[in-house]
């Protein structure tokens, strides 16, 4: 893993947080200019939309995973640099995306906001940070094959909580993936519990 400097720590988990709470504790008569009209857009909500929030709770839940996601990243990210230039794409451009998206494709849609798109593509990347973390610690020989694999779990657990008529879809090609990837399962696996041991032992 990477050796993270303290104004990684200060920007990732303390910045971008302070930055949500301070624009979710604007007065609603300057938040209404941030929030994304689907059918009236301006270039201020385009981008500001997704990082507005007016219900309380809709932010705790969107700062709650976006810290669980970026320490996860912390502790199993092995290419620094690749990160940095991903965030900046994630701060950056995934706000105007995800709202030019919602225009042309939901342009009669009721205002729009939320920190939610940039959660779900920090998510992302650490699905791809998980496999080569696995990659270039447990099992070099790991190939695309079981990213596909770790995605299609992910899309199971997203299918049993949101759309579990997918289920019948992601099932069947999740079953082939594991029986692809059965050999690196177990060698990761085996790895990972000599590792553990390893750990306790020292520690007794």
């Amino acid at each position: 893993t990477e050796d993270w400097k303290k104004l990684e720590w200060y920007v990732f988990f303390f910045l971008i947080p302070s930055i949500l709470i301070l624009i979710f504790l604007l007065p609603i008569q300057i938040k209404q200019y941030l929030i994304l009209n689907p059918s009236n857009p301006t270039l201020l909500s385009i981008f500001f939309s997704n990082y507005t929030h007016s219900e309380f709770l809709h932010l705790v839940s969107n700062l709650v995973f976006y810290l669980i996601v970026m320490f996860l990243l912390f502790n199993i990210e092995v290419n620094k640099k690749l990160f940095l230039k991903i965030s900046l794409l994630n701060l950056l451009v995934v706000p105007i995306l995800s709202s030019l998206f919602a225009i042309y494709f939901f342009p009669k849609a009721p205002p729009i906001q939320g920190f939610s798109a940039v959660v779900s593509a920090f998510i992302g990347y650490l699905i791809y940070s998980v496999y080569t973390h696995l990659k270039s610690v447990y099992y070099r020989q790991l190939s695309t094959l079981f990213l596909g694999f770790f995605l299609m779990i992910n899309l199971v657990v997203w299918a049993i909580f949101n759309k579990t008529e997918f289920l019948i879809i992601f099932i069947p090609i999740t079953s082939v993936l594991i029986f692809i990837n059965m050999k690196p399962i177990k060698e990761i696996s085996k790895q990972i519990i000599l590792k553990s041991n390893k750990l306790k032992e020292q520690n007794c």
